[in-house]
Order: C-alpha cells, then sequence, then structure tokens
C-alpha cells in the first residue's frame, strides 16, 4: 500500500511582503508536519499574490535567489515538501511558476505555467512548457498550474507520462467555480488518478477567489474540500484506489489501444 499525505494551504489573498511570507509559510508547514503531511500545496503566485502586475514583476525571483534558499532552509526544518506558487525570473523572461523543494528542501522540480487566461497574465509572463513527472517518495507526480487543468490534453498527458497525482495552484476568480465543482472531478475521473487543487480563501459574500481547494480520488470523489475561509486542508491517499477504479475503468490503457489502432489502419 502507497500512500500520501497532502496538505493545500487556502491562503488569506492579502498582498504579503518577502518577509510575510516566509512567516506564513513557517506557520503552514509547522502546521502541515503535526499532520504528519508529506506535501504542501500553496495557490497560484503565493509569494507575490494574484492580479497585480506590478507585484508580479517586483517579487519576480529566480530559482537561484536567496529568498528561494530561505524557502528551501523552512522546508527542510519542517521536513514537508513544498509546491510554491511564484513569480519567477529567468534571464529576461518570467514565468507563472510553482517550485517544487523536497523534504531535504531541494528544489526538485520548477513547472511554468503552459496556458494565460487574460491580459494580466500576459502582460506580466512567458508561457511555458509542458508538465514533467517527478516523484514524492516514491509516487509520481506532476504540477499544473490554474487554467491547465481545464484543458483535457495536459491533465492526460501528464497521466500518460505515469503521474498518479496532480498537484495544482491555482487562483481560481469565484465566478467560475464550475471549475472547482465539476472539471476537477471530471479530470480526476477521467484519468484514474488524483488530483489536488488548492485555491485562495474567498467568503461567504462571494470575494474575488474562490476558495472550495479540494482532494479528489480516481472516481471523481472528494477527499477533502475546503469552505470559504483561509485553513489547511489535509487528506491521506491510497495509490491502491488507483488500481480498483482501473480495474472497472482503464481509461487510460483504452484511449492508447484506440490511437494504436487508428495509426496502423492510417499508416496500412
Amino acid at each position: 500500500m502507497k500512500t500520501m499525505t497532502i496538505a493545500l494551504l487556502q491562503a488569506a489573498p492579502v498582498s504579503r511582503s518577502f518577509t510575510d511570507v516566509l512567516a506564513d509559510l513557517e506557520i503552514a508547514l509547522q502546521a502541515a508536519a503535526a499532520q504528519k503531511a508529506d506535501i504542501l500545496v500553496t495557490p497560484e503566485l503565493f509569494v507575490c499574490g494574484y492580479g497585480e502586475q506590478d507585484r508580479a514583476i517586483d517579487m519576480a525571483v529566480s530559482q537561484t535567489d536567496p529568498f528561494m534558499h530561505k524557502i528551501s532552509d523552512l522546508v527542510q526544518t519542517h521536513g514537508v515538501g513544498l509546491v510554491l506558487g511564484y513569480s519567477e525570473q529567468a534571464g529576461p523572461q518570467r514565468y507563472n511558476s510553482a517550485a517544487y523543494f523536497e523534504s531535504s528542501g531541494q528544489l526538485a522540480n520548477n513547472y511554468r505555467k503552459q496556458f494565460l487566461p487574460c491580459a494580466y497574465e500576459k502582460d506580466c509572463f512567458s508561457t511555458g512548457s509542458e508538465t514533467s513527472v517527478f516523484r514524492i517518495g516514491d509516487i509520481p507526480c506532476a504540477i499544473l498550474i490554474c487554467y491547465d487543468i481545464e484543458f483535457p490534453e495536459t491533465a492526460r498527458k501528464a497521466a500518460l507520462a505515469g503521474a498518479s497525482v496532480l498537484l495544482i495552484p491555482t487562483a481560481l476568480n469565484a465566478t467560475w467555480r464550475i471549475v472547482s465543482d465539476v472539471v476537477i472531478p471530471t479530470r480526476a475521473y477521467e484519468n484514474g488518478i488524483f488530483v489536488a487543487y488548492c485555491d485562495f480563501a474567498a467568503s461567504e459574500q462571494g470575494a474575488n477567489f474562490s476558495g472550495l481547494s479540494k482532494i479528489c480520488g480516481p472516481e471523481g470523489h472528494d477527499r477533502v474540500r475546503g469552505n470559504y475561509a483561509p485553513g489547511l486542508l489535509c487528506a491521506t491517499i491510497d495509490l491502491d484506489d488507483i488500481t480498483v477504479m482501473r480495474e472497472h475503468f482503464h481509461m487510460l490503457r483504452d484511449i492508447t489501444a484506440l490511437d494504436a489502432s487508428v495509426n496502423r489502419h492510417v499508416t496500412a
């Protein structure tokens, strides 16, 4: 039996300094460690906040920036892996990125958002490339960011590459709650995988962000679902559930077989 405990930081959408980010992460990592979490996921662009171009530019950092070394030290101290949403400066290019720090503190994977849905993002960021699969312990995982997961192809490519868990930092507007309500469970079900989706907190009055962060199982059911308020959500997932689901519907195998059959007919 392979299990993983995932913690989602449904953070309040407030402007944070670098010092505030470190302080908030210190609290969250400590709480996640108390829950014996293997990984903590933050929302999209957690470091600079989502939606203000000046902050995205001013708070952009490289992977080797001293701030990222401080993040690494925090992660190592608490022994919990971290998926951190941030504005990444890479030479002249800037990306909407998510960095994965192993529990040892090593920055082991860095994903750059592929699909930029609005003028704010297109003005601030360059387009990233396809996700890659990495391991948390012995569990294959991949990162997508917000709008990326709304394209079935991106989740399917990650699943076909071997990912059993998709970790999704997001900054979903409350207008589009259909994504958390319908799209996320669908992506989990149609690929037979786990999907962890972490948004900023909202309010019951309907603030800009959606809240309702969640972890969905391969059958499309919520394993944990947040409300609108800031908080830490945790769930332990069992990878055997993927095997059980695929005994009934192995969509990845079946779509691969169909593609192979079509290709044979085309080339014949």
